[in-house]
């Protein structure tokens, strides 16, 4: 079984043994990989998540800048199925990470959303969603469906 059967069927089997309510974190190592998942709801057809973060303990080593260009531009295909289309928004030299987002939902209104994925040159993945909050002005965390 492949690391994303073997972890679809642990959390199945983790939200069969739990009530439904409350955020909760979910985290699993499967091989090399480390899975954590913050949960915000969930029913029969599909799991509300605010956050997902997958890394590698196999990685071992930092990436360099070059790396981190390639590994952001195949992300940009590998996920295209899981989050839509994405640019790479930037590789930052300094911090060592790229960051890529989502074209907006609904185009730039006050109900705009999208995702947003961050690779670390570390081998840490990250996935948020956010939507524009128009009474603090600013963009927040919302939940995304994964079925």
């Amino acid at each position: 079984m492949n690391s994303g059967k073997t972890l679809t069927a642990r959390l199945r089997q983790k939200l069969a043994d739990r009530e439904n309510g409350g955020t909760f974190l979910f985290k699993e190592r499967i091989n090399d990989f480390a899975f954590s998942l913050t949960i915000k709801d969930f029913d029969s057809l599909a799991v509300a998540m605010e956050a997902v973060e997958i890394s590698n303990a196999a990685f071992g080593r930092q990436l360099t800048l070059e790396e981190l260009h390639v590994r952001a531009q195949s992300l940009q295909n590998k996920m295209r199925k899981v989050v839509g289309e994405l640019d790479v928004l930037e590789v930052d030299s300094m911090s060592l990470r790229a960051q890529l987002r989502s074209t907006m939902e609904g185009g730039e209104t006050s109900s705009s959303a999208y995702y947003e994925v961050v690779l670390s040159g570390a081998g840490l993945l990250t996935v948020h969603r956010y939507a524009y909050d128009p009474a603090a002005k600013a963009r927040k965390c919302v939940p995304f469906s994964m079925t």
